[in-house]
């Protein structure tokens, strides 16, 4: 269980790590198809947080879950600023 958290949040901070260092003043584009893989990746982390809060055994697990959601959601809102500033309509 341990590894598996370890690997969810080392995953976790590469994602965010990558898309602020993106976000900087002077830094290249970001191409297309990696902000749609992060952005799907943070989907189904999203998704496996949310079954944590639902079906977790624990109230740690629960709350790992709820803080991993939150994580998520500004993740998302980093990716999406990356790509609405590169002019792009959707996402």
């Amino acid at each position: 269980m341990k590894k598996i958290h370890f690997k969810i949040v080392s995953l976790c901070l590469l994602f965010m790590g990558t898309a602020i260092f993106a976000q900087q003043k002077n830094a290249a584009p970001v191409d297309s198809e990696f902000l749609l893989k992060a952005f799907n990746s943070r989907m189904i982390a999203t998704n496996d947080a949310k079954l944590a809060v639902k079906k977790g055994t624990t109230a740690k697990v629960r709350a790992f879950g709820s803080q991993m959601v939150r994580d998520q959601n500004q993740m998302y809102a980093v990716i999406k600023q990356i790509w609405y500033s590169q002019n792009r309509l959707t996402i």
